[in-house]
């Protein structure tokens, strides 16, 4: 058994250099005393950590490049899926227009019914409607002239930050694509590592020790990192003023007394009445409280309420299928439609 490193595989000694240590020169090998347990056999664990070192060299390959021939074929696959789901929007989008444009349909009804009044005025109205052409694709010139506060007013904020998410993805993909090829690009390809095919514009075609071909990458790298915070950071910010605005004054589809309306429990039974609660809150905050209403625990009749929405979605969803726009469905704010008036 010996203690000289030079006799021990490169892997052996990165594990015993934990157990062990040097003298003040640095010129000696001194094994710990846990080590000197004759039990161990330093040569056969030192056979083994070699021959399993060995397979696992032998079984590293390096990666193999993607030729263009595959590049093409992913290209062609995704075309082919982008075409399709183009035609199936243009056909879905023709046998159910309910569906694809429910707010801008109901508001131009509702604006023919009601004339100027302003109730009824809503942004949707300066929209293009899209339904005016059956040619394919007509739709796209007239969207890119829609502002992103109609999509907002017509969509809601749902629709309207799904697409100010894909927006910001765009413009972090395409402004690292941009820089990317024209700093990375070029610094990678005179790399002279030898790389061939794609890789030949990656890192791994930067040789080892280039401190230049290493640093700019590096630089990039904390640029776009910080490119992306202040893009994610200007989000945040417009989302939360738009959210506070929405939790406020609402969107106008709802009565904003909603926006300023609290839900209070366990009420006692002496001001379980309407006028009792609302005498014992303008008590408390006088001339404050607009109305006061008391929630029953009435399980029959929530049934019967749920059963009436689910028979009214029905109903207006085959109205919205079978009835000439000449027919209009009236219903109350409560949803409680129960005659169709001819215009």
């Amino acid at each position: 058994m010996s203690d000289d490193p030079t006799t021990l595989h490169p892997a052996v000694i990165r594990t015993l250099s934990w157990f062990t240590k040097t003298n003040s020169s640095g010129s000696s090998w001194h094994i710990t005393d846990w080590w000197h347990n004759n039990t161990f056999d330093y040569e056969e664990f030192n056979e083994d950590v070699k021959n399993a070192t060995d397979s696992l060299e032998d079984n590293l390959h390096p990666a193999t490049d993607v030729d263009v021939n595959g590049v093409l074929a992913s290209t062609v696959f995704n075309a082919v899926v982008f075409v399709v789901l183009v035609i199936t929007y243009e056909i879905l989008r023709r046998c159910f227009p309910y569906v694809y444009a429910t707010r801008q349909r109901k508001e131009s009804r509702e604006s023919a019914k009601h004339g100027d009044d302003a109730h009824y005025t809503r942004s949707t109205q300066s929209l293009p409607d899209l339904y005016k052409s059956n040619a394919p694709l007509e739709w796209i010139k007239p969207v890119f002239g829609v502002s992103w506060r109609q999509v907002r007013e017509a969509g809601g904020l749902d629709a309207y930050f799904f697409l100010r998410y894909i927006r910001m993805c765009f413009r972090i993909t395409s402004v690292s694509a941009f820089w990317g090829v024209l700093i990375l690009f070029p610094i990678f390809a005179n790399g002279k590592n030898g790389a061939v095919g794609w890789y030949h514009f990656s890192m791994a075609n930067v040789a080892q020790g280039s401190s230049f071909g290493i640093w700019v990458p590096t630089i990039f790298m904390y640029l776009f990192s910080a490119f992306v915070f202040f893009i994610m950071k200007q989000e945040l910010k417009h989302y939360v003023e738009l959210r506070l605005d929405f939790l406020g004054k609402g969107d106008g589809s709802s009565d904003p007394q909603h926006h300023y309306s609290l839900m209070v429990e366990h009420i006692p039974k002496e001001l379980r009445s309407e006028k009792a609660l609302l005498d014992y809150f303008d008590q408390m905050f006088p001339g404050r409280t607009h109305s006061a209403t008391v929630i029953l625990n009435l399980p029959g009749l929530e049934a019967l309420s749920r059963k009436k929405l689910r028979v009214t979605r029905r109903l207006e969803k085959s109205i919205g299928e079978n009835v000439d726009d000449s027919f209009v469905f009236c219903c109350d704010h409560f949803h409680r439609c129960t005659y169709i008036c001819l215009i």
